[in-house]
């Protein structure tokens, strides 16, 4: 299992070819946190406000494609213990 922090989500969706490349090798290996989707959420949100709509949608798009298949772990403190 791999989890993806906000870095790497970053660098994804900013057309890292080498990093696309792995992700899509691993396939069902790949998993992202509710803490790095927060933390996107964010980002996106800055971004319509600030760039434009249209790179927030681009942005956006791409992130629901990338998660879509991937497990969302909840990170608490219980989990974090283990």
């Amino acid at each position: 299992m791999i989890i993806l922090d906000t870095s790497a989500c970053i660098d994804y969706l900013n057309v890292n070819d080498d990093l696309k490349k792995k992700i899509e090798e691993q396939g069902d290996l790949i998993h992202i946190t509710a803490i790095t989707v927060y933390e996107m959420n964010i980002g996106f949100e800055r971004t319509k406000r600030i760039i434009s709509e249209k790179r927030y949608k681009q942005l956006y798009n791409c992130w629901l494609e990338l998660i879509s298949s991937m497990e969302i772990f909840s990170l608490g403190f219980k989990e974090s213990e283990k």
